[in-house]
């Protein structure tokens, strides 16, 4: 378990062999980072090739919707966690992202199975070194555990997950942006409409920030410092 972290179980039933992991939202200054687990029959791979299933990076936004729900009804399994920025925070601030990732990823495989016969997931890092950080917190029975920088295009399970994620992240900045009131963009720092907006939402809604990203250090220092400027 994962202090602050919220999981919800979108679909699960018996059935599901093979389990697929991944992530969206790694990077972004603003919103959560949501991982997604998808588990289904081996069979059902060939489903989700046909479907037209890929990383969610390739596809567009109208697209991943679509394939939102088509791969709700194929998968046996479809459990996700978001992860708020302060708890992303906490780990990053101790150089522990990976750690904190492969803990959510146990947690998602936890929830999904008791055992299961082959475990994919997309690596964030060396797939030596996250593979270890998995074995550290796995909970349940995995027979194969494949761990691929890029499994999102090799696998159409982790194609599967990829999406989910996604769709969900893109779902929770909107909502962000229902709340404040404005756009704030898709949240990335190399997203104009996120940069401009990012002064006013630390001020409006800061829990929806990460703080410990560079781009926010940089906007609080200067803010500091013409403080002290107009204090003088």
């Amino acid at each position: 378990m994962v202090l602050g972290v919220e999981f919800v179980t979108l679909r699960r039933e018996p059935g599901a062999l093979l389990f697929g992991i991944d992530e969206a939202g790694r990077g972004p200054v603003v919103g959560p980072l949501v991982m997604a687990c998808v588990g289904v029959r081996p069979e059902d791979e060939r489903a989700l090739r046909a479907l037209g299933v890929k990383d969610s990076k390739q596809l567009s936004r109208a697209t991943r919707e679509r394939l939102f729900y088509e791969i709700l009804r194929i998968a046996k399994v479809v459990v996700v966690a978001k992860v708020p920025p302060r708890v992303i925070d906490s780990y990053v601030e101790r150089h522990r992202y990976n750690e904190l990732e492969a803990k959510v990823a146990c947690e998602l495989l936890r929830r999904a199975t008791d055992v299961a016969e082959r475990v994919i997931v997309d690596a964030p890092s060396s797939p030596r070194s996250y593979e270890s950080l998995l074995k550290r917190y796995l909970t349940v029975t995995v027979k194969e555990l494949i761990v691929e920088n890029k499994a999102d295009q090799r696998h159409p399970v982790v194609s599967a997950a990829s999406v989910i994620a996604k769709v969900v992240r893109d779902r929770e900045v909107m909502e962000i942006s229902r709340r404040v009131g404005f756009d704030v963009g898709s949240g990335y720092p190399s997203d104009p409409r996120t940069r401009e907006v990012l002064p006013k939402l630390i001020s409006l809604c800061p829990e929806v920030v990460r703080r410990s990203w560079s781009t926010v250090k940089s906007l609080l220092t200067r803010r500091i410092t013409e403080w002290l400027v107009d204090e003088c």
